[in-house]
């Protein structure tokens, strides 16, 4: 009977120990504001303002197009002997591009001009005449009628002489026109015809675009006309290249097919400018709304199509802060933040990030609070640690 009493002390003793050890783990890890000890979660916190207002951004889809542009053609009809221009070279203001046959008008003036002498030889007879019949009729040899005659017929003469002169001026401009001219420092964009093709009167040969300083042509919605005035500096997008242009003009219809405004807006000088490229205008549009900007990492899916946002109220006295939740609306959101309208209030404290690891009713310190208790802790545990020792 003595050996199994003390067998069982001794089974016993241990047991003991363990539980006291476990009880004296279980103080340790209770709060001790004394000791310093964290016994709520930091969480980083912002305040936040009321707005009445934000502002959005919008990009408006345009092209590159030149300040002019012209399918250029022959006035007259015919057939093209020269072509001197091609697709993608430059060409200077007043430079030949292209020629029309002009033989039958060169065969043409020749014979107005052969109709041209032979009236001025016939005018001159007439004079000489005209000089004789005065003489004869001074002296009696002549009759009067024969004198009306000949100056009804030196008004025929010259009323020919004038026809003539007029159709050789007509042959001269046919001619003229027969050639093609740059009526702009330009770019050859297209070319429409080979030479020895027979065109019509009109009939596109080359397109120019005018060199220079290119412009975007965009489209903008009546509503957003305001914001804009001739000579404005605006922002635009390029090529996916930032860049800047002047307003020159706008637009006083409405295009049905994208119920917008055609807006014009100068280039700078070293865009990225291609012709046909997309550009894009950038606008900032101003929405009348009350509500409050907050970082997008403080924004948590709700219920019923809302969204959640985690606001922190102050305990009595301050140190702490317990976490309620707030029905909010996202009215607008950009990269790292976004406008919300709700339950909000100005200069109240939201929780800024972490939403994941906290519950509404969680107790709850501000971050820069808890690094403060985190240094104090640290010196406090090494004191008691060296003091068990």
């Amino acid at each position: 009977m003595r050996k199994s009493s003390l067998s069982k002390s001794q089974i016993l003793r241990p047991t003991l120990a363990a539980v006291a050890l476990l009880g004296l783990a279980a103080c340790s890890k209770s709060a001790d504001p004394e000791a310093g000890q964290i016994v709520t979660q930091p969480v980083e916190m912002a305040s936040i303002q009321p707005q009445s207002t934000y502002a959005i951004q919008r990009d408006f889809a345009g092209l590159v197009v030149p300040a002019q542009s012209t399918d250029l053609g022959f006035e007259l009809a015919g057939k093209v002997s020269v072509l001197t221009a091609d697709e993608g070279e430059t060409v200077k203001a007043g430079e030949t591009l292209a020629k029309l046959d002009t033989d039958l008008l060169l065969d043409q003036r020749r014979e107005l001009s052969a109709q041209l002498e032979e009236i001025i030889a016939n005018i001159d007879l007439n004079r000489l005449n005209n000089k004789r019949i005065v003489e004869l009729e001074s002296k009696g040899f002549a009759s009067k009628q024969r004198a009306d005659e000949l100056a009804t017929e030196f008004d025929t003469l010259r009323a020919r002489q004038a026809q003539v002169e007029a159709a050789l001026t007509t042959n001269q401009t046919r001619i003229d026109k027969s050639e093609l001219l740059a009526p702009f420092d330009s770019t050859v964009g297209a070319r429409f015809v080979d030479a020895g093709a027979v065109v019509n009167a009109g009939t596109p040969v080359l397109r120019l675009l005018e060199s220079g300083q290119a412009e975007a042509r965009v489209g903008v919605p009546v509503r957003m006309l305001d914001s804009l005035s001739v000579g404005q500096s605006v922002s635009l997008s390029v090529a996916g290249q930032a860049t800047t242009g002047q307003v020159i003009a706008l637009g006083q219809n409405v295009t049905r097919s994208t119920l917008t405004v055609p807006v014009r807006v100068a280039l700078a000088p070293d865009a990225p400018a291609v012709f046909g490229d997309q550009a894009y205008l950038q606008l900032d549009e101003t929405i009348t709304a009350d509500g409050f900007w907050v970082p997008l990492e403080a924004i948590t899916e709700g219920m019923r199509g809302l969204w959640n946002v985690y606001a922190a109220r102050p305990e009595a006295g301050g140190a702490e802060y317990v976490i309620e939740s707030r029905d909010v609306r996202v009215l607008f959101a950009e990269t790292e933040r976004a406008y919300v309208s709700g339950a909000l209030a100005g200069d109240e404290l939201i929780v800024q990030s972490g939403l994941h690891r906290l519950v509404p009713g969680q107790r709850v310190v501000r971050a820069e609070a808890s690094t403060r208790l985190g240094m104090a802790t640290g010196v406090n545990e090494t004191a008691r640690s060296g003091e068990s020792g």
